[in-house]
């Protein structure tokens, strides 16, 4: 076996073979689940303790934006925020992040409006929407 091959073994077998034994691994930390548009009107499956996270594209400058249509209490909302695209200038296209923790097991239901909230419902002009079935922590 030659040198090379031997580090290469040995960078594999710390890849895939020590994964999870370390304090800190990604395993021991809870699962964030990043959504998109195109996962509106799925069904998915959590653990309660994990957090989803939703990007849905948005332009403020129109006055159009992302709200919270309905949020059933085994979610929290812990964050949204909105980043221009990248080199993006004012009055460009973004992304709306939603940050949320899964609280309990159950079923959950999560819908969203895009629309000019001074309007009214009459402005919806996109919506998302998505069930979450929350199963308990593993333990």
């Amino acid at each position: 076996m030659t040198p090379r091959s031997c580090a290469i073994l040995v960078l594999l077998t710390c890849l895939f073979g020590c994964a999870g034994d370390r304090p800190g691994d990604s395993r021991s930390a809870p699962l964030t689940l990043t959504l998109l548009a195109e996962d509106s009107g799925k069904t998915l499956e959590l653990m309660a303790g994990e957090r989803v996270q939703l990007q849905l594209a948005e332009n403020p400058s129109t006055g159009f934006q992302w709200a919270l249509d309905l949020q059933d209490r085994q979610l929290s909302l812990e964050a949204s925020d909105f980043t221009l695209d990248a080199g993006g200038q004012p009055g460009s296209w973004g992304m709306r992040t939603f940050r949320f923790r899964v609280l309990e097991p159950g079923e959950a239901r999560l819908r969203l409006k895009y629309w000019r909230q001074w309007e009214g419902e009459r402005s919806v002009v996109n919506r998302f929407a998505i069930l979450f079935r929350i199963r308990p922590p593993a333990r």
